[in-house]
């Protein structure tokens, strides 16, 4: 019995003994494991201890109860094992409010925490909105399916040669019974296009269907074994314990499909009811979409996470959660930075005072007005309207990370710097190396060539670049690239150390991302780059692509004052 199927017998079971006893020893028996061994595994799995995920998962069938029954609330904190004054204090610490102001607002069940970590990759999950996508491709026959991990990641275990890992495009899978044509199941593997257009003679289309969709996004491997190991992890969790733990149900008709791009794999399961822990045949109340309407509604009056709790008759726990937990920013901060760039807009536009602006927004004082708004946009409130950047609401994009990490639109000059290789294509034992480790010792160390006073005069102190440089080379036909990192220079024409160039950075407008490290903590530089890879590579260019202009520039990182700034090309 594999891992995956010991972690969905034991959920089996606390499931069929929600309203009974149970003990960790029990659930060891029942798994054949020590207590110790189980302790270790099951933690290990669910991210959670033993007794915290059986109390959640029991006031999530508590509050179902709750809802549907017309026992009384005594009756049912008894059948689950609490007494009355006990259960509303577990009740309340899990689903935000006492089971009375449940059963009174139909509030939302929330779901069981996801797991944030398949087969060692980052993982989260989404409810979206989805559109129908037509997916064209030449069908390929599938014979000796596992249906054990059903249809994920079968191109990558049989190497059926029809997924390029390197193709930047994002490419759609989609198992499928051919009932019309062959009557046997057949997989689609191929890119979206226009439904409209004429398909090529052997080719097949096929289309999904809109809907609400549970969206997982899984980061992914660089090789086959790896890929197909985190889609067996990810198909096996969703389908054989999310969906139990959660009670989601699918659309009989729709599509389950996944997609796979150079930096993740996306899974999307069609449901029917319970997105976000809210029936969709029978609206169960207000919703989080709800609270962030009445904020933005409400932006300029006097808003607190009190008031907003106490319009939608929730406590202030409650709301907290459920807001952070769908859009992973605070309530409170929601309030505050969207309050924030309303002033700045204001004051943009000079529609209003500083001090208009204190009163309006019941600041204490003017001081706490300027403190507040430089914090936010690093500038004084006097100069906003003179700076030349368009500041852009980084959460819209990755909020976990907001607040590490902000984001403008500048104009820049070209720039040139004197750059090294550090990465070089022909080098042979630097082909599995960390450019990112090499990128952040390197941001924050100087080469010996620094030491050469006869040209680092020409050199702006504490300022470096780092980029993938082109490179031409005689009979390759791919483009080739070097990671190069060095100073920023003051002028272009100045002689330079042996086994250094200068390079040229373009002008032009750009989408600026800027690290809110200390200033006296250098040493996270590294830590820095791989967060901003990982949000702005994976995340933001993905959601942006069109905005982007890099057939024309590059982009490039940019070490000023002990801080890191990530340059990307825009129209």
């Amino acid at each position: 019995m594999t891992d995956e199927e010991k972690m969905e017998k034991i959920t089996i079971y606390i499931l069929n003994n929600m309203k009974k006893k149970i003990t960790q020893e029990d659930a060891a028996k029942v798994m054949g494991y020590g207590t110790n061994a189980f302790k270790k595994h099951f933690s290990d799995y669910f991210e959670t201890s033993f007794g915290k995920f059986v109390k959640m998962l029991r006031m999530r069938y508590a509050a179902q109860d709750v809802y549907d029954s017309f026992k009384s609330l005594s009756s049912i904190s008894e059948e689950y094992g609490y007494q009355s004054k006990q259960f509303y204090s577990v009740f309340r610490d899990e689903i935000g409010m006492n089971p009375k102001q449940f059963q009174k607002t139909g509030a939302m069940i929330p779901d069981m925490p996801c797991k944030t970590k398949i087969n060692g990759h980052t993982m989260w999950m989404e409810y979206k909105k989805m559109e129908p996508v037509t997916i064209q491709s030449y069908p390929q026959p599938v014979t000796d399916i596992d249906y054990k991990w059903l249809f994920c990641a079968y191109p990558f275990s049989h190497r059926t040669g029809i997924f390029d890992l390197s193709k930047p495009e994002k490419q759609y899978g989609i198992l499928w019974h051919d009932i019309q044509s062959t009557n046997q199941m057949v997989y689609f593997l191929g890119t979206e296009v226009n439904k409209d257009e004429e398909c090529p003679e052997g080719m097949q289309r096929i289309s999904t269907i809109g809907g609400n969709y549970a969206v997982f996004t899984v980061e992914r491997g660089a090789d086959y074994y790896d890929i197909v190991q985190t889609m067996k992890a990810l198909s096996w969790y969703v389908f054989r314990i999310w969906r139990l733990l959660n009670k989601k149900k699918m659309v009989k008709m729709g599509f389950t499909y996944e997609a796979f791009v150079v930096e993740h794999i996306y899974l999307y399961i069609p449901l029917s009811s319970g997105v976000g822990g809210i029936e969709l045949e029978k609206d169960r109340g207000k919703t989080v979409e709800q609270i962030a309407l009445y904020v933005d509604e409400n932006i300029q009056n006097e808003l607190t996470v009190e008031k907003v709790a106490k319009h939608f008759d929730y406590s202030v726990y409650y709301c907290q959660d459920r807001f952070q937990a769908c859009y992973n920013v605070s309530l409170e901060k929601y309030i505050c930075q969207k309050q924030l760039y309303l002033q700045a807009a204001m004051l943009k536009n000079n529609d209003i005072t500083e001090q208009e602006l204190c009163s309006q927004y019941h600041y204490s004082d003017i001081s706490q007005f300027q403190k507040t708004f430089r914090r936010e946009f690093r500038v004084r409130p006097e100069d906003y309207h003179m700076v030349n950047l368009e500041l852009i609401d980084i959460k819209d994009y990755y909020s976990e990370n907001f607040n590490q990490l902000k984001m403008s639109v500048q104009k820049m000059n070209e720039q040139f710097f004197a750059g090294k290789t550090i990465q070089s294509w022909e080098d042979k034992k630097y082909l599995n190396s960390d450019v990112t480790d090499l990128a952040g010792f390197w941001m924050i160390h100087d080469y010996p060539e620094m030491g050469d006073r006869d040209w680092s005069c020409n050199v702006k102190e504490g300022e470096k670049i780092a980029l993938y440089a082109k490179k031409e080379m005689e009979g390759q036909s791919k483009n080739v690239y070097d990671y190069v990192l060095g100073p920023v220079m003051k002028e272009k024409n100045c002689k330079v150390p042996e086994k250094m160039c200068i390079y040229q950075v373009q002008g032009g407008k750009y989408a600026v991302f800027e690290s809110l490290q200390e200033k006296d903590d250098p040493e996270k530089v590294l830590e820095l780059i791989r967060l901003m890879v990982r949000c702005i590579d994976q995340v933001w260019i993905y959601d942006n692509w069109r905005r982007t202009d890099f057939q024309k520039r590059i982009a490039f990182l940019y070490y000023k004052n002990e801080k890191i700034y990530y340059y990307i090309p825009i129209k």
